[in-house]
């Protein structure tokens, strides 16, 4: 969650909607600084990511904040939730397993989802911290049925959305920076040099700068790396089943979502 009271909006992050595009370009500007950003501990709640608290817990816990957000306009973005679980899944190889999708068998990759699902279905009401990404987009969106984010865009208009927060911050944000992908290296040694260069330019250009440089370079150094998976996952009759069933007020909210009017040059998704 990023809150601007002085721009009068505060933006709910949702896990692989494209939010850390957002994210990591308004942090700086966040009125509560790093309270809601990166992996925290709490006495009740154990250990969990910042970034991504759902209303629930903003409810329990943070009542002063939920408060103070309701007077303000609130954004989100939606994401198809079919394209959406093939990202978090992928997120969730990446970041717990330490591995590419594009390097696992399908037995492998057939294992890790039933691990998932399973989680998923055990009763509870928020996942546990190593399945942050597959929290229901609703869980951020609402709260006991009503409405906490009164703007809500598809993924496919973030470009939009970017438009807009820089008019209110009266500040360029980069349009098509593309922060946690799951991507493959064109060329490994090419990768290696990157990663290098990293090193030496990002301290000492401006962030507007480095963001457009990363964007460049992730467009034109990397592939979808995630393409094995989605194959696999839209084959399974079983995995169509579950993601119907259990984020059936995610397909509510994207399809009650409507397409916003745009340049088509705006209207780019950010997938993964």
């Amino acid at each position: 969650m990023i809150t601007c009271r002085t721009a009068g909006f505060s933006f709910l992050h949702i896990p692989k909607t494209g939010g850390s595009t957002i994210r990591e370009q308004l942090r700086h500007l966040d009125d509560h600084g790093e309270m809601f950003i990166g992996k925290k501990e709490h006495p009740v709640l154990g250990t969990y990511r910042g970034s991504h608290v759902p209303m629930q817990w903003m409810q329990e816990f943070w009542p002063e904040h939920l408060a103070e957000i309701r007077e303000l306009d609130v954004f989100a973005v939606t994401r198809d939730p079919k394209q959406r679980f093939v990202s978090a899944v992928a997120q969730r190889i990446r970041q717990y397993l330490h591995m590419l999708p594009s390097q696992m068998s399908k037995a492998e990759i057939a294992k890790e989802l039933d691990v998932i699902m399973d989680h998923l279905s055990d009763g509870r009401d928020i996942p546990a911290i190593q399945f942050e990404h597959f929290l229901r987009q609703t869980d951020f969106t609402e709260l006991d049925g009503e409405p906490i984010a009164t703007h809500v865009y598809r993924i496919d208009d973030l470009a939009l959305l970017i438009d807009e927060f820089s008019r209110r911050l009266d500040m360029e944000l980069v349009r098509n920076l593309r922060v946690n992908q799951t991507v493959d290296p064109k060329s490994k040694n090419l990768l290696k040099v990157l990663r290098a260069l990293k090193g030496v330019v990002q301290p000492v250009l401006p962030k507007t700068a480095y963001n457009r440089l990363h964007a460049i370079g992730t467009k034109a150094f990397t592939k979808d790396g995630s393409a094995k998976l989605k194959d696999f996952i839209h084959n399974s009759k079983e995995i169509e089943a579950f993601v119907a069933s259990h984020y059936k007020s995610d397909f509510d909210l994207f399809e009650s979502t409507p397409k916003r009017e745009g340049h088509a040059s705006q209207r780019k998704e950010h997938a993964n």
